[in-house]
């Protein structure tokens, strides 16, 4: 985006001067464009007029209209308009702008080192909500943007199955649900996955997987 908006402040700039030296027969060699305080009063603003009022001998704004209307803008601008006591504001063509952007490709060689990017980290013992969308989406496109400035980017999602939120889940088994086997453990997650399963008509196996646990013992495959 930076690229895009620096060729426009070229184009502009030069665009400024020729029509300067059209209307006026005067060279100008030093254009500024500011960033206007309020987005409603455009884009880009000049304060060219001012720099000529003196030697014109002319309102800056009466200057400003002139400019206005007989510089050439580039494609990227859709309006020249003059804003306040004098000042020539440009609004941006956002189609065109925004294509040009997109256009753009990383300039100069990679950049040294690695960044990490840890993003969405969704709790699994938890029901996920909009919130974690939210984040992937934020990660995603905070590393495709590094990426686009030519970083090397690292990208990390750490499954929290961890922590305090894991210990009362066995807990809830052990003391709430009287699990202490890995047929009971198996039994009480079928149950909560499928409340109404026993009603189902048969075959509804479900394998256990294997568990080595130094409470129930060895690792075993059994059908409940």
């Amino acid at each position: 985006m930076n690229g895009a908006l620096e060729a426009i402040r070229r184009d502009l700039a030069a665009n400024l001067a020729e029509a300067v030296t059209r209307i006026y027969g005067i060279p100008s060699d030093r254009i500024t464009l500011e960033r206007p305080p309020r987005i409603a009063m455009g884009d880009l603003a000049s304060p060219v007029a001012f720099d000529l009022a003196k030697a014109l001998r002319k309102a800056p704004r009466a200057i400003a209209s002139e400019i206005a209307a007989g510089v050439t803008l580039p494609p990227t601008v859709r309006e020249a308009r003059v804003e306040g006591g004098g000042y020539v504001n440009f609004f941006l063509a956002r189609g065109p702008f925004v294509a040009r952007m997109l256009g753009e490709t990383p300039a100069g060689a990679p950049r040294p080192g690695k960044i990490l990017v840890e993003h969405t980290n969704i709790n699994p013992n938890k029901a996920a909500h909009i919130g974690h969308l939210r984040n992937a989406l934020l990660g995603d496109t905070l590393v495709r943007a590094l990426r686009f400035l030519g970083h090397s980017v690292e990208v990390q999602n750490y499954l929290d199955d961890t922590g305090v939120q894991v210990a009362d889940v066995v807990a809830g088994l052990i003391h709430l649900a009287g699990v202490d086997s890995q047929e009971k453990l198996c039994a009480v997650i079928a149950d909560a996955a499928l409340p109404r399963r026993r009603e189902l008509p048969p075959p509804w196996p479900i394998r256990s997987p294997p568990l080595t646990s130094p409470r129930w013992g060895a690792s075993a495959s059994r059908t409940i």
